[in-house]
């Protein structure tokens, strides 16, 4: 619930009259992403993606939990769920990436900062008000 209020909070203009700097122009963003090669962003999200924690997390601890204990062939299946995960991480990344670019030649750009943090906070303070009132099932 603090997340949310403090999303609530805060606005675009406030923050650069704090001191942080104004987000970029769409010219510097569009310059910025021509200088940087194709590779080099795959190079940087899979660095990024490999060196998560929570990526470790998930195939040591959730992963498993989906493997018979009593098959034979326990390291390929969880190399087959862990290759599945890998390929739906895939696809949901490249649709982030289609849904960005979609917006951003819509004309969705930076200014509608805080239309998202209304709409990120108000969902934050709901799932944390659905959280607190869920019942226990074991009770």
């Amino acid at each position: 619930m603090y997340l949310g209020i403090q999303m609530l909070r805060r606005s675009p203009k406030s923050e650069r009259q704090d001191g942080v700097s104004a987000p970029p122009s769409r010219g510097e963003v569009v310059a910025k992403a021509q200088s940087i090669p194709v590779y080099e962003s795959v190079k940087q999200e899979f660095i990024v993606a490999a060196t998560n924690p929570k990526a470790y997390i998930l195939f040591a601890v959730f992963l498993p939990q989906f493997i018979d204990p009593n098959a034979t062939n326990t390291v390929g299946l969880l190399f087959t769920v862990g290759l599945l995960y890998i390929i739906i991480e895939f696809i949901c990344s490249c649709g982030y990436a289609f849904t960005g670019g979609f917006l951003y030649k819509k004309g969705a750009g930076f200014d509608k900062d805080k239309l998202m943090n209304r709409i990120s906070g108000f969902s934050m303070i709901g799932l944390s008000i659905w959280l607190a009132t869920e019942k226990n099932p074991s009770k």
